[in-house]
């Protein structure tokens, strides 16, 4: 997040959501936990789209969504097993 971004930043910080911080220099970027609500309650409807790729995480590692797919379908699939 640039600087001139400050006041979100600060906005995040009292949020009150679970997140992460990390930094890079003048880049600030939040993880935030899964399973909470967002921000379109608080801050009005989503009005932006993210200009990127969707990014899968899973066990620290980055997937392909192919990847990512048939990996939550493994897991599903054991736990139904397991009921």
């Amino acid at each position: 997040m640039p600087a001139n971004d400050t006041i979100n930043a600060g906005y995040i910080r009292r949020s009150g959501l679970g997140f992460r911080e990390e930094s890079e220099g003048q880049l600030v970027r939040f993880l935030f936990e899964p399973g909470q609500e967002c921000f379109k309650g608080r801050a009005g409807e989503h009005r932006t789209p993210v200009e990127r790729d969707p990014i899968l995480w899973r066990d620290n590692l980055v997937m392909a969504p192919l990847e990512w797919l048939d990996s939550m379908n493994d897991d599903l699939y054991q736990i139904r097993a397991r009921n």
